[in-house]
């Protein structure tokens, strides 16, 4: 499994996620952020929505990431199931595009709520083997 959920701390969740690219980083990230709120099994890909983030370094790409899927699920009332990304160097700054796959909000599947990314035991850095980050979710 491409990321592991650690033992929650009172009012947070943490896990960790390692990828051979910083694009499989990004999905997988994304899948476990998901994953934590609902049973990615329960969903269909019957749609799918733009996803675009940007950041002066991976550590904050990767933030606003997963910032950018909490923000569309609120505001588009869309669950995620899986994601694609594309990540171009652009001069300063690293932007990722892609699309969120899923369905149409169902209040009946929602297991956990996350309120938002905190900067907390946060990190992503480049490995022998590709990317790892930790990531501490406010539930």
């Amino acid at each position: 499994m491409p990321y592991k959920y650690l033992d929650n701390i009172t009012g947070d969740a943490e896990f960790i996620v390692k990828a051979k690219s910083l694009e499989e980083l990004l999905v997988e990230a994304g899948k476990a952020l998901v994953g934590l709120m609902y049973d990615l099994e329960k969903l269909e890909k019957a749609g799918e929505l733009d996803i675009e983030a940007e950041g002066e370094n991976p550590e904050n790409l990767v933030y606003n990431w997963l910032s950018e899927i909490l923000f569309l699920q609120d505001t588009e009332n869309f669950f995620f199931k899986g994601f694609s990304v594309s990540v171009e160097n652009k001069g300063d700054k690293l932007i990722a595009r892609g699309k969120g796959f899923g369905q149409p909000g169902d209040p009946s599947l929602v297991e956990a709520y996350v309120k938002a990314i905190t900067l907390h035991n946060f990190y992503v850095k480049k490995t022998p083997e590709g990317w790892e980050a930790r990531i501490t979710v406010d539930l």
